[in-house]
């Protein structure tokens, strides 16, 4: 299995900002997706994370091809 995971930082008081940041996140795993060489890879997993202070503020399921 191969993993791409996306990590996001938000300070505490940047929270309400979270969906944007998540939507980012998912935006960029995507452009990593359009890659010929991971695109080409089975078992590629993809995760965003996004971290607000020091608790995860969102995480998302596997983006892309199975679970979105």
């Amino acid at each position: 299995h191969q993993f791409a995971l996306e990590l996001k930082y938000l300070k505490k008081n940047e929270a309400k900002q979270l969906k944007q940041k998540a939507a980012e996140a998912c935006a960029q795993l995507e452009r990593y997706r359009e890659d010929p060489y991971l695109n080409g890879l089975q078992d590629f997993h993809a995760w965003a994370v996004v971290f607000v202070g020091d608790e995860v503020g969102w995480s998302g399921e596997e983006i892309g091809r199975a679970h979105v």
